[in-house]
Order: C-alpha cells, then sequence, then structure tokens
C-alpha cells in the first residue's frame, strides 16, 4: 500500500470557507489586520478541518448611513435564517450628531 499523497489543491478538502466581514468604517494598522487574518484563519482551519490555503476572508466597511439598507435588512433580517450569531441590537442607531 502506497502512502497518501498531499493535497495541494484545497478544492479536494471538499470545503473551501470564505468569511465576509462587513463593518463601520475604521482604520486598521497594519498589526491589527494581521491579528484579525491570523485569528480568523486559525479558528476557520481548525473547525472546518482545512488547510489554511482553503480559507478566503474579505473585510469590507459601510458607511454607516447606508449600513441598515445594506447590511441590516438583507443579512440580519432577511437571511436571519442564517445568522449563527445574531447581534444585540434590533437597528443601529445613527452617529450622534446625525439624524
Amino acid at each position: 500500500m502506497s502512502a497518501p499523497t498531499a493535497r495541494t489543491d484545497p478544492h479536494e478538502e471538499g470545503t473551501v470557507p470564505h468569511l465576509s466581514v462587513r463593518h463601520w468604517p475604521r482604520e486598521f494598522t497594519a498589526e491589527a489586520r494581521n491579528e484579525l487574518v491570523a485569528e480568523l484563519t486559525s479558528v476557520i482551519t481548525r473547525v472546518f478541518e482545512v488547510e489554511e490555503g482553503s480559507v478566503s476572508i474579505s473585510v469590507e466597511p459601510v458607511a454607516i448611513d447606508r449600513w441598515h439598507d445594506d447590511v441590516h435588512v438583507p443579512e440580519l433580517v432577511e437571511r436571519a435564517h442564517l445568522l449563527w450569531k445574531r447581534p444585540h441590537y434590533s437597528r443601529p442607531l445613527p452617529n450622534e450628531g446625525s439624524a
């Protein structure tokens, strides 16, 4: 019996997790960005039992005044059945000083 060959194509694993993070705009230092990617990748590879090369992560800022229409309604209300963790707000409050 021959030894199993190493898989180099992540698609061979059958799982290629993609994590999409949408957030109110803010700046990230290179250190914070690297830490976020490393921590998220670590958890995803462990839980999904895949290699690091199988994971992709996107991070998208969404303007505060667009959050309700672009994220809250389509992602948190209309796709609520897909949420594994729900936020503790019913609708984000506008920034102080805005209507």
